[in-house]
């Protein structure tokens, strides 16, 4: 058994990996739950506006098919810039008024220029963030596995916001991810948590074909189209980080967590305790980022 030093004495390689967060110094770990939330934030940031600069890109796209001008802007929109501000009065916000969590909750969930609520999306984004990596340090300890898999964890939560929002799962989230998967753990291939390229690949084309094949036999039937696109693209990407063996695990949480949300809502609603009226068209994204994040834990707890 080996040995190490830390500032709290002598620890065993044994105890620390039995328990990821001895042998860390708690400002190192503050550190890193920090990096966490900010990450939180730049996903919220994320969610907000790549459907915003998405929409105004296939405008002005479509706008040039047409032979119409491009609808001129008034102030350029990306991930930086302008500086974060209150969607409603435009206010600018302070570091102060910034802060991950903290915020939100000092500011009563209101705007402070205008009293516009904030949305409960902004705290639980960075929440979700949060324990992302805390349940991913537990699982996998300060590893390299682990930074690939919060890479996947927090797209898949970007993903699911962004579906429930607006409908949208957009390429430029999922294909890099997917791209990520299939290059980055052949550099590390001795890790065992990870599925082999075959099944990463094989994982990948079952997973769109499934889902594009459960689009067509459906739209045959109902002539009605019961899903998106990218949905068969989220599926693909879930397959390649999970393996093929996953997916049908993943589709049959997916589709109960689905069921579930309806019914519960239903239920919610013919006894009148809720007046939140949901859409029929429910995106079915966040079922499915929901689906693999369970699977993927529930892997590394039998792996």
């Amino acid at each position: 058994m080996e040995y190490i030093y830390s500032s709290t004495g002598i620890l065993s390689t044994e105890t620390i990996y039995g328990n990821p967060f001895l042998g860390m110094d708690g400002l190192i770990v503050l550190f890193f739950a920090l990096a966490a939330l900010s990450v939180g934030s730049f996903l919220n940031v994320l969610i907000y506006r790549l459907p915003l600069i998405l929409q105004s890109k296939w405008k002005n796209e479509a706008n040039l098919i047409l032979g119409f001008k491009p609808t001129p802007q008034k102030k350029e929109i990306n991930l930086f810039s302008p500086p974060s501000h209150c969607p409603t009065c435009q206010q600018h916000l302070r570091y102060r008024d910034n802060i991950p969590i903290i915020s939100w909750v000092a500011l009563s969930g209101k705007c402070k220029g205008c009293g516009s609520p904030i949305p409960l999306r902004y705290p639980a984004v960075e929440l979700l963030s949060l324990l992302s990596f805390f349940v991913a340090i537990v699982v996998w300890g300060y590893t390299y596995t682990t930074i690939l898999y919060l890479i996947f964890l927090w797209s898949l939560i970007a993903l699911a916001f962004i579906d429930y929002e607006t409908g949208l799962l957009p390429d430029e989230i999922t294909q890099p991810i997917l791209w990520i998967w299939l290059i980055a753990p052949q550099l590390y291939d001795t890790e065992p948590n990870f599925p082999s390229l075959y099944d990463a690949l094989a994982g990948a084309l079952i997973g769109y074909i499934s889902m594009w094949s459960i689009y067509w036999v459906f739209k045959i039937i109902t002539t009605k189209e019961g899903m998106g696109h990218g949905d068969f693209k989220l599926f693909a990407v879930i397959g390649a980080w999970l393996g093929w063996r996953a997916l049908p695990e993943v589709g049959l949480i997916a589709a109960s967590l689905g069921l579930l949300f309806v019914f519960s809502f239903r239920l919610l609603a013919r006894f009148k305790l809720t007046t939140i009226q949901i859409n029929p068209a429910i995106p079915f994204g966040p079922f499915l980022s929901a689906a693999g994040c369970v699977t993927l834990l529930l892997q590394a707890n039998t792996g």
